[in-house]
C-alpha cells in the first residue's frame, strides 16, 4: 500500500471519527475523506470504480520522531512524561512514555522540556507528515 501512495493506484482513506472525536480535533490524515460512519450505507456507492479501498478494521499507524510535535496538554493531545533526551545535530530526540506506558521519540529544539515533565503529544503541521498508515503485519 505503501508504494501506492499519490499514484492513481492509491487507497481512498476515510477519516471516520465519531463527531465528538473529530470536533476536537483540527487536523486529518493527509488525502483523507470525511464521511460520517453512521452513513456508511449511503457513500459506499459513490467511491470512484478502480481505487482501492482499505478494508474496514484494525490499522497499524507508524509515526517517525519529526512527524510529532510537544505541545502543552490540550484536548486532543496524548499526554506523556519525558523520561530522556539526546541530541542529534541541532535537534533533540526526546524520549517520552505516555500514559498508557508506549515509548514514543520525538524530534524538538534541544531544551523545548525537560525530564519528569509531563507534556502532550501532537501531530506535526509540517508538511510531508511522519505518519504512515499500514495494515496490520505489513509495516
Amino acid at each position: 500500500m505503501y508504494g501506492a501512495i499519490g499514484t492513481g493506484a492509491s487507497p481512498l482513506i476515510f477519516d471516520v471519527r465519531r463527531g465528538a472525536a473529530f470536533d476536537v480535533d483540527d487536523r486529518m490524515l493527509v488525502g483523507s475523506l470525511r464521511r460520517l460512519p453512521d452513513e456508511v450505507g449511503q457513500w459506499v456507492h459513490e467511491l470512484p470504480a478502480g481505487r482501492p479501498v482499505p478494508s474496514p478494521g484494525p490499522a497499524m499507524l507508524l509515526v517517525r520522531p519529526e512527524g510529532l510535535r510537544l505541545a502543552e496538554r490540550e484536548p486532543g493531545a496524548i499526554a506523556a512524561t519525558v523520561t530522556g533526551r539526546r541530541f542529534v545535530g541541532p535537534s533533540a530526540l526526546y524520549t517520552l512514555v505516555t500514559d498508557t506506558g508506549a515509548a514514543v521519540e520525538v524530534l524538538a529544539p534541544p531544551r523545548t522540556v525537560r525530564a519528569g515533565q509531563v507534556i502532550g503529544i501532537l501531530p506535526s503541521r509540517r508538511a510531508g507528515g511522519g505518519l504512515h498508515l499500514f495494515p496490520p503485519g505489513e509495516a
